[in-house]
């Protein structure tokens, strides 16, 4: 979760008062954010401030519906202090996760929680009437909610693909066939400002915000595809051509099954949902297979878990981090799978005394069209 700090801002202002006035602004605004309420003099004594200053800024903070007042802080003796809280539906961001049968919209405010979500069933087909179609969707869901549209943040919109770095375009999209999708196919027809992400990079997010503590990790989503994005510091890592953190498209098995990107031997025809289930079988029917004891599910599942775990073993050489196992699969796995996993690395690996921390994701649900939505509050809080 981002943290409103500016340190380079920070420095240029020592010598600059109306710079000082906009950072004890901020400072502020990010102290009720993450403390949750205060009374004037808490402000004060924490941020090293004069009552006058605080009682400025929380006013201009008042004024713009960031900041409001709450109920009475608890005093034993003497007269009780009013707390003020920030306004966390002060502005809020939608995220649209978009795959080949539906569509899942999440309204997110500015503390990260979900307002409102809506799952609609629309098969995705790269043409206009589909864009325009599911731009209606998420006008009338804006007008059910009563959303004001000025404080829509923005519309952030994940398909399977790679999103160009200045997030106007898909710049591969195979499995969707939408590759050089511009944003503008949206744009058209919504009035908040549009961007197109990648999809397990917003699951990362998601994730992130899930585990305030998250620093450095890979997020594996285990989906019909496989989906992955890398944490630094907190945030996912783009890389300079935003392909930083595919490791779904790691070569594992050289000259192996073909991936839908038309090379052998992906880690996708490997570690997917699509390569362990079969096509008359759901992920329910395959898990509950495997409970049970099936032989053929057995089977399946054991070739799934070395796969599995050559290429976490692969990543973690590289990078020797904590491994994070979300996406469809994520609801499923057991800490008996955990462990078998780890095993599997254990029998592979040059270090078994130092083997990675492999985790299930905590975030299972609508990750990916919330990570979208956080996205867009994370960047807004960063320039509050």
């Amino acid at each position: 979760m981002a943290v409103i700090s500016d340190r380079t801002l920070q420095e240029h202002t020592k010598t600059k008062p109306i710079g000082i006035k906009r950072q004890n602004y901020r400072d502020v605004y990010n102290f009720l954010y993450n403390r949750g309420f205060a009374s004037k003099q808490e402000i004060a004594n924490a941020l090293n401030m004069s009552l006058p200053t605080v009682t400025t800024h929380l006013t201009k903070l008042i004024k713009k519906g960031f900041v409001r007042q709450g109920d009475t802080m608890p005093s034993y003796i003497g007269r009780r202090a009013i707390a003020y809280e920030i306004v966390k539906n002060a502005y809020l961001s939608i995220g649209v996760e978009i795959i080949k049968k539906h569509a899942y919209i999440s309204a997110i405010d500015l503390k990260g929680d979900a307002i409102a979500r809506q799952t609609v069933d629309i098969r995705y087909k790269n043409e206009d009437s589909y864009y325009k179609e599911v731009s209606a969707t998420i006008n009338d869901f804006i007008m059910k909610e009563g959303f004001e549209i000025s404080k829509i943040l923005g519309i952030a919109f994940t398909l399977q693909g790679i999103a160009s770095l200045d997030r106007k375009s898909i710049s591969w999209g195979l499995i969707l066939g939408n590759t050089g999708l511009n944003v503008e196919a949206f744009q058209q027809y919504l009035e908040p400002h549009c961007y197109l992400l990648h999809d397990a990079r917003c699951a990362a997010i998601a994730e992130s915000w899930e585990r305030k503590n998250l620093k450095n990790a890979i997020y594996l989503s285990v989906s019909p595809h496989l989906g992955s994005s890398v944490i630094f510091d907190g945030k996912a890592h783009r890389g300079d051509h935003s392909m930083g953190g595919v490791i779904e498209h790691a070569i594992i098995h050289p000259d192996g099954l073909t991936c839908y990107c038309g090379k052998k031997g992906c880690a996708d025809p490997y570690c997917s949902l699509n390569s362990l289930v079969g096509e008359d079988e759901t992920n329910a029917e395959f898990f509950e297979k495997k409970a049970n004891g099936n032989a053929d599910a057995k089977t399946r599942w054991d070739a799934f878990l070395k796969n599995l775990a050559l290429l976490i073993h692969n990543s973690n050489m590289l990078l020797d981090v904590e491994i994070i196992l979300g996406g469809h699969v994520a609801k499923y796995l057991t800490g008996e799978d955990l462990e078998r996993l780890a095993d599997n690395i254990k029998e592979i690996t040059a270090f078994p005394d130092n083997l990675p921390v492999i985790s299930i994701a905590r975030y299972q649900y609508n990750a990916i069209s919330t990570g979208a939505a956080l996205i867009i509050i994370d960047e807004f809080l960063e320039n509050f």
